[in-house]
This record gives structure tokens, C-alpha cells and sequence, in this order.
């Protein structure tokens, strides 16, 4: 969406033109807070076929006229021909924006039309009503559109000049109820009145007691829901759409804040059904108005001076009392309150995440490492863990030991008893062995394996 009302900008900041979409068009149209004039600049067979509500046609001129030569009109006074219109001949005075439409985009170069206006003010030829850039020396009826178009920057004064570039037809696809010609717009309660203003695009409307009660409104609409925060008034149409009802007064005092959640939850049914919604009161400036932003705040995230800034867009008259914009104040404390709390809870439910995955992490692969094989590397060649059989080396066999009067054997334990004759065997082998020992220690301690020679006793 293209904002109309730019603020905290300096005056030399302001854009040339200002581009709106349907739904801005529609709200300029109930907007009763500013005055505006709606150009179309369609030909005349198409604007009294059917057009926008209350617009004003400046059709391209006649082929007709004199002055028509070769597909051209020669010294063609444009400023007369626009005051020929009563509603639009003073509309630089008058009004403070300018709408303008036709059955096709404007084709136009934004930099071109600032260059032309700038060298006029320098020059100053656009001070009189009859200055030379009123009279054009040739127009092509293919350029109406442009020329007008420039036409109304260089001559605005305090005028926003805002362009609708979609078109009639689309206009007219999206509210045909706001164009003349069509059934809806003859019918019966949906004539002359104003609408609801629209807040959210098909979803939201916001009014008084004059929409509510207008069953063509509603039906134009396509209304499902009601809000009704008007305590004077009562609930017409309870039998044929769902309604909240709060019996409040527009009283500075009054408690609106403890309907905030319940008409947010209202709403939010409303938007889960596919249906479209009403909040209204007596005149949809205060205690609708109040509800409406409470509901931006908590769905949009909006601040209360975004969301008021947001809805007086869509709607300029809405004026909340002091009490109700204390409360929303309030009302915007609790929801960043809230706002603290959900992200305190959602980063500590990310660390507690963070912190099972890392210790899943590290875990894992430890408990993979510590499944040792124990298996007897003598009698398995290929260890069925690859980390054992890569760092420890397979043990050799030892050699035996021989001690003297003892026979050591590594596998001692898996020996069966001997037998008689084998008793025998092992003896000799024993003697023979003990045999080679002593010569072996004679050989080497001849002083301790000699011979003693006692006295004899004398007994």
C-alpha cells in the first residue's frame, strides 16, 4: 500500500504525486474528514455508462471542434476547458486532493514532470490563469491523459494530486456497489450513505450505527460478524449475523480493556471461518476505533502510536477519549510484558535443544570407543574391534622358565595327571636335567659344589 499522508517529512521532501490502490479509493471515498474531488477522464459514453461514485467527467475534447486538424486539436485552451466544469473549475482552491482515474495507467515520466514544474516556478509563468501553459499549441487525443495530469501538478497549490492506476474496471470489480449504473448501488439502503471505512483488506471494517443498521451495507460487504461496542444501541440483525456485544458507554472511566481479549478472540474466529467483521459504535470514532487498535496491537505487533497512525489512514476521524487511550497505553505494557516472557521461554527451550544434541553428540561416539574387544588376541587374528587391533599389538608367546627343582609351563593348568610309566619318564628327564645344572654351577662356583671333607667324630 502506498501511504497518502506522509509525516514527520519537510515540505521540500513531499512527493510529486501520490499512488493509491481500490481499497485506498473506497476509503476516500467515505472519508468525510477531508474535502476531495474524483476526476475521471474517460470519454463521456463510457463515463455515463457507468463510473465512480460522485466523480466529476473531464472527457478528451470532441473531435468535433473546429480547431480538430490531422488527428490533432491545434491551440487548445485547457485551463477553460477544465473550468467549463462547475464542481472542478476552482478545485485548487478548494479541495485538498485530487483523485484521479482512467481505463488505463497514466503513462508519464516522474522526472520529466518535475524538471517541467521546477523551470515554470523559476520562470514564474504559472502565477496567472492565463499564462501561455494554459493554452496547448498541439494535442494528440492519445495524450489526454498525460496532459491533464501534468496540467494538475503545474497549477496545484496545496492540492495532493493522487493517481489511481489500476483502472476503472478493476475499481469497479472490487466495489462494484461504489460505482453508479450497477444493481447494487440503485438498491435500497446502500444508496447515498457512507461505508464502514475497511481497516485490513477484506476482513476488517470499521463504521457507526448508520452501517450496522443497513442491511444493503452488509450484504455489499459480504459482513458475517459484528462487533457492537455501543451500549445505547441495540443488536438488529442477531438472527442473521454472530454478534459481541459490550454494553459500554464512551466515558473516559469506562472499562474498555477488559473486552480487548474477548473481541480479539472474536475477530479471530471471525478469520478462521473466512468471514468478515464490523466493529462498530454510535459514530466509529471512539470505542469501536479503541477495540480495532487494541486488535493491530496484539495480532500485528503494533505499537499504539503505529497501529492509530495505521487506522486514521483508513480512517481520519477516529479520536479514542483520553481514558480508552491510557488504557491502550496500558494494554501495550502487558503485551511487551508478554512479548519478554515467550522469548525468555522459547531461548531457554533452544538451549535446553542445544544442550541434548551436544550431549548426544559427545556421548555417542564414546560409548562406541569404550565397547573394547575382549576377545583373546591369541587365539582371534582379526579383533572385532578395529581400535584395539590398531593400537595394541598382539602379545607373543613367552619363553618357559626352568627353575631349578621346578618346571614352569604357561599352560601348566590344561596338563592332564601322568601316568606311572610316565612318572617315570618325567623323572628321568628330571635327573638329567638337574645333572647338567649342578655341572653347570660346579663349572662356574667350583668353591661352594666341591666336596667337604668333615672330621671324623671322635665318637
Amino acid at each position: 500500500m502506498v501511504l497518502i499522508n506522509r509525516v514527520n517529512i519537510k515540505p521540500e521532501e513531499l512527493p510529486l504525486l501520490y499512488h493509491v490502490n481500490s481499497m485506498d479509493v473506497y476509503n476516500l471515498l467515505q472519508d468525510i474528514g477531508s474535502s476531495k474531488i474524483i476526476i475521471d477522464l474517460r470519454s463521456k459514453e463510457q463515463y455515463e455508462k457507468n463510473h465512480v461514485k460522485t466523480s466529476v467527467n473531464i472527457p478528451p475534447p470532441p473531435t468535433t471542434t473546429p480547431l480538430y486538424e490531422n488527428g490533432e486539436i491545434k491551440e487548445f485552451n485547457l485551463s477553460k476547458y477544465i473550468g467549463s466544469n462547475v464542481t472542478a473549475k476552482h478545485w485548487n482552491l478548494i479541495f485538498q486532493k485530487l483523485i484521479v482515474y482512467s481505463d488505463k495507467p497514466f503513462l508519464y515520466n516522474i522526472d520529466e514532470l518535475e524538471k517541467t514544474i521546477s523551470s515554470n516556478i523559476d520562470s514564474g509563468s504559472i502565477s496567472g490563469n492565463n499564462s501561455d501553459q494554459d493554452i496547448i499549441k498541439s494535442l494528440k487525443i492519445s495524450d489526454w491523459d498525460k496532459v491533464v495530469l501534468r496540467h494538475f501538478l503545474l497549477k496545484k497549490k496545496k492540492t495532493k494530486v493522487i493517481i489511481y492506476q489500476s483502472g476503472f474496471n478493476q475499481f469497479q470489480k472490487d466495489y462494484p456497489f461504489m460505482c453508479n449504473g450497477t444493481i447494487s448501488s440503485s438498491s435500497s439502503g446502500g444508496g447515498s450513505q457512507l461505508y464502514p471505512s475497511e481497516i485490513i483488506k477484506d476482513f476488517l471494517y470499521l463504521g457507526g450505527a448508520e452501517n450496522a443498521g443497513s442491511r444493503q451495507q452488509l450484504i455489499n460487504l459480504k459482513i458475517t460478524h459484528i462487533v457492537n461496542m455501543a451500549g445505547e444501541l441495540d443488536d438488529i440483525y442477531p438472527h442473521l449475523y454472530k454478534y459481541y456485544r459490550a454494553n459500554l458507554d464512551d466515558r473516559p472511566k469506562a472499562n474498555i480493556y477488559e473486552h480487548f481479549e474477548p473481541v480479539i478472540e472474536f475477530i479471530d474466529d471471525c478469520k478462521k471461518q473466512g468471514g468478515r467483521i464490523l466493529v462498530h459504535c454510535a459514530m466509529g470514532i471512539s470505542r469501536s476505533t479503541t477495540v480495532v487498535l487494541a486488535y493491530l496491537m496484539k495480532e500485528d505487533h503494533m505499537t499504539y502510536t503505529d497501529a492509530f497512525t495505521f487506522c486514521k489512514q483508513k480512517r481520519s476521524c477516529i479520536n479514542p477519549n483520553f481514558g480508552f487511550v491510557k488504557q491502550l497505553k496500558d494494554y501495550q505494557q502487558h503485551l511487551e510484558l508478554e512479548e519478554q516472557e515467550r522469548i525468555k521461554k522459547q531461548q531457554q527451550q533452544q538451549i535446553s535443544l542445544d544442550s541434548n544434541i551436544n550431549s548426544n553428540h559427545i556421548i555417542e561416539p564414546l560409548s562406541k570407543k569404550l565397547q573394547l574387544d575382549v576377545s583373546d588376541p591369541l587365539l582371534n587374528s582379526s579383533p572385532s574391534s578395529p581400535l584395539i587391533s590398531s593400537t595394541l599389538p598382539v602379545p607373543e608367546i613367552p619363553p618357559p622358565i626352568i627353575l631349578k627343582n621346578e618346571v614352569s609351563s604357561p599352560c601348566l593348568s590344561h596338563i592332564t595327571p601322568p601316568t606311572i610309566n610316565d612318572k617315570e619318564k618325567q623323572q628321568e628327564e628330571k635327573d638329567s636335567i638337574f645333572s647338567y645344572a649342578d655341572k653347570q654351577e660346579k663349572m662356574t662356583h667350583p668353591t661352594l659344589h666341591s666336596p667337604l671333607e668333615l672330621p671324623q667324630s671322635s665318637l
